[in-house]
């Protein structure tokens, strides 16, 4: 039964109140204690983020919260201006109250205002977001990557520093891509546990690929830049220097020639959803993918 409260005060929040809040916004989640949320997101909750926060207050007590950022997201159309959204969490003592629902509501209302032409989110809660006007959109091949022996390769190694001018150029070869700078780029691949493998010859950085980040996409490569024909011999040689024997592999709609090149190192070929999404405007209907790096 829901609860009759007065309404709470939506607003968004201070730097300061976003750093002061980063305790009680790990224990709505319910991130494991020996987890970060800044080491996880470090795009919504280090000060050098773009994030902004949204959240819901009762007598001055933030109550429920959500973070979003704005980006522009090369797309089927050209680049539109994609709201990303994440971090949607409620104190456990005001859940049943519809506070969440207020919050994205209100974040719908002004980021349409603003110009902004979709807002992306992602979770499992499908029915929940149906509610708000969110619907799976956007197509990933998912491959259930299986290595049964050593695949070596010259060149392979883990990403440095000093790589990161070349995998911001590879990145920006994507047709479908959210716009990054060296800074933001910087600050995405300084997410706790991820791995970031490069191949190489004659010191040039031909392809990337990252796995895992923070507490998602454990087990799954996630973003990936380069040829086909590099990415091919980086993926296998990537998992095994990480000593993976399986793994999910995600691929965008543009990389359908990989899948090909990739045959016999999967046992299982899947379609998943990209994220939901919640058209504001005609441009907001388009084809696009988001890499997991800017997934929040």
């Amino acid at each position: 039964m829901t609860k009759t409260l007065a309404a709470p005060l939506i607003r968004n929040l201070t730097q300061e109140e976003r750093e002061d809040a980063i305790d009680s916004i790990h224990s709505w989640m319910e991130f494991p204690d020996d987890a970060s949320l800044i080491g996880s997101y470090p795009q919504v909750f280090q000060a050098e983020g773009q994030a902004l926060s949204l959240g819901a207050f009762f007598a001055g007590k933030l109550s429920s919260h959500t973070a979003y950022r704005r980006v522009n997201l090369r797309a089927s159309n050209g680049f539109i201006k994609a709201t990303l959204v994440g971090d949607v969490a409620t104190a456990p003592e005001h859940r049943g109250e519809r506070l969440a629902s207020r919050i994205l509501e209100k974040l719908a209302s002004s980021e349409q205002a603003a110009g902004q032409d979709c807002i992306l989110l992602w979770s499992d809660l499908w029915e929940f977001y149906a509610r708000l006007g969110y619907a799976p959109a956007g197509v990933q091949a998912e491959l259930k990557m299986k290595i049964n022996i050593t695949q070596d390769c010259p060149g392979v190694r883990p990403a440095a520093i000093a790589d990161l001018s070349a995998i911001l150029e590879l990145h920006e070869q994507k047709p479908w891509r959210v716009k990054r700078d060296l800074s933001e780029l910087s600050l995405l691949m300084s997410v706790q546990n991820l791995d970031c493998m490069v191949l190489t010859e004659d010191s040039r950085i031909l392809a990337y690929a990252c796995h895992g980040k923070g507490l998602d996409l454990q087990g799954w490569w996630h973003e990936l830049g380069g040829s086909d024909q590099a990415l091919q011999k980086l993926i296998p040689a990537a998992m095994s220097q990480l000593r993976q024997k399986e793994a999910v592999l995600i691929l965008p709609p543009y990389r359908h020639a990989l899948i090909t090149k990739l045959s016999g190192l999967y046992e299982e070929l899947r379609e998943g959803i990209v994220a939901l999404c919640k058209p504001l405007s005609s441009r907001g209907l388009c084809d696009f993918f988001v890499d997991g790096l800017d997934s929040i």
